[in-house]
């Protein structure tokens, strides 16, 4: 398997950051369990909480740092999505690209 490059290193390790640092503030979690998986032409990262979780209309999407993991992960070519209903915790699932397409 490639070794993975620094910059999508650095980039999902400010994410998982940036995440983690919403749980202990927010979510009021017991537990959260993080995964990074190597697929064959991606990597996911899933970073789930059970903690009191949120609305969609509760959060402004810039708050909680949730924009900034977006840009961050689409810097990447990538994408994330944020799961969470009240009472039932948060699950954040990254999905970046292996391999840049020709061109980009």
């Amino acid at each position: 398997s490639e070794d993975i490059s620094d910059a999508v290193e650095h980039q999902l390790f400010m994410i998982i950051q940036e995440a983690m640092a919403n749980v202990v503030k927010h979510a009021e979690a017991s537990n959260v369990e993080l995964s990074l998986h190597e697929m064959e032409h991606q990597y996911v990262l899933i970073i789930q909480d059970d903690g009191k979780g949120f609305y969609k209309g509760q959060v402004q999407t810039h708050s909680y740092g949730l924009s900034t993991m977006r840009e961050r992960a689409h810097k990447l070519g990538g994408d994330i999505e944020i799961l969470s209903k009240a009472g039932s915790g948060t699950r954040i699932k990254v999905q970046i690209p292996k391999f840049k397409k020709e061109g980009e």
